[in-house]
């Protein structure tokens, strides 16, 4: 982000830019919450444009945006022109966000000024920012780490095509990956040669800037070592090493004191437990409604070393509401390995994920990878509920009690697997 931006945040979060000369030295820059104001063109709608995890550059006279960064968010970036668009729309060669308190999607058009895409927005003032009759859309995600160095983008990619390149049959693209900052390099053009890259987005264009790599480093401490020392009765190296290895997660804050901002009351990535090892997590469809709960499907989630939960749901759409519960009776799992199952990839339970900062990972579809968590523990635990309800001759219509049962039997048993050692 530019100058004309109003900084309301800072995520102490320093990252080194560097253009593409090797030789020439780094620069430091905040990581900051930045906001623009768009003004529609036919409506004259004031809309504040906000962008978390962005860079702050302060000399810059326009912005550049990531339009990946953007489309994790669920921001949709089209970025061909209507006149090489066969069937151009409104919708072609703009940008689409949503913010809750909105009622239609907004869209952006885009202009061009040789091939790079812009639309105009300027610096709102502290009394527009804090009018509340003036919609807020986050056009990045707050609180879930954006990493452009992520493998995992990479990863998503290749599980769309096989071998040959060619698009998987039946591969979705509905399951967005969801990742950070820790990371990205910056290069300065002010001549033609700039022009050369396709489709950058800027907001105010004057001239273009390059991202080319950016690496970030560790956000220093608010909390004083010595302030422990005082307060704890501890030593100075203990103190300090608590410090170092101390999770700090969600730090919000505020650079100008007497701005009015609206924090997110979510706080799912402080309130629960953290799990130290990737969940695998499945849906099961039953051929017998049970009895009572009148449930017809189970959420199950399961590790590599056979620790598996089951949750009974009415509806796959429950998916989410399976999640919450995994949440909150075990913890948050660092990622959530899923098939491209619509309810596992999208609405509540990836929004649900991305505010606990679990990052959601869609497997590869129609491969053995994409049963992989029914072959760590799912089909075990499948085979122990049917031999157990029929040695024990109950009815069919409690299989949601024994599913339930015997995934807290198997994860309490001690078991001879080489990961538990």
């Amino acid at each position: 982000m530019g100058r004309d931006s109003l900084v309301v945040g800072d995520y102490e979060q320093p990252v080194n830019v560097v253009g593409w000369n090797p030789e020439s030295q780094s620069q430091e820059f905040k990581t900051v919450s930045a906001a623009v104001m768009y003004i529609h063109p036919q409506t004259m709608q004031k809309y504040i444009l906000v962008f978390h995890q962005a860079i702050h550059h302060p000399d810059l006279k326009h912005h550049l945006i990531c339009p990946m960064q953007l489309r994790v968010n669920g921001v949709k970036v089209n970025e061909t022109p209507k006149h090489l668009e066969e069937n151009a729309t409104e919708a072609t060669f703009a940008l689409q966000a949503t913010a809750k308190d909105l009622e239609e999607e907004l869209t952006i058009p885009f202009n061009l000024q040789g091939v790079t895409a812009y639309f105009p927005v300027c610096k709102p003032s502290q009394e527009e920012y804090e009018d509340a009759l003036i919609p807020k859309i986050d056009m990045t995600w707050e609180d879930l780490p954006w990493n452009p160095n992520d493998p995992s983008f990479m990863e998503s990619e290749e599980a769309m095509v096989d071998y040959n390149g060619r698009v998987v049959s039946g591969a979705s693209s509905r399951g967005h990956d969801q990742r950070v900052i820790s990371a990205v390099n910056s290069n300065f053009q002010a001549d033609e040669e700039a022009h050369n890259s396709d489709y950058r987005l800027s907001c105010v264009l004057d001239n273009l800037v390059c991202v080319k790599a950016v690496k970030s480093r560790r956000a220093p401490s608010s909390t004083d070592p010595m302030q422990l020392v005082k307060k704890w009765k501890i030593p100075y190296s203990a103190a300090k090493r608590t410090v170092k290895f101390t999770t700090n997660r969600m730090k919000k804050t505020v650079l100008h004191p007497s701005l009015s901002r609206r924090f997110r009351t979510n706080d799912r990535a402080l309130r629960y437990n953290r799990l130290r090892h990737d969940i695998y997590s499945d849906t099961l469809i039953s051929g017998t409604k049970s009895w009572k709960r009148q449930n017809k499907h189970a959420q199950t989630f399961a590790t590599r070393f056979g620790w598996v939960r089951a949750y009974p749901m009415q509806k796959k759409g429950h998916a989410h509401q399976a999640l919450s519960m995994l949440f909150q009776q075990c913890g948050v799992p660092p990622v959530m390995i899923v098939d491209y199952s619509k309810e596992q990839t999208e609405g509540e339970f990836r929004r649900k994920c991305q505010e606990a900062q679990c990052r959601l990972k869609p497997l590869e579809p129609y491969t053995p990878k994409a049963n992989a968590a029914e072959s760590l523990g799912v089909k075990e635990l499948k085979k122990g509920t049917r031999r157990k309800m029929i040695s024990s001759g109950s009815p069919k219509r409690l299989w949601d009690h024994c599913i339930e049962l015997e995934a807290l039997i198997r994860s309490h048993t001690s078991s001879e697997i080489f990961m538990l050692n």
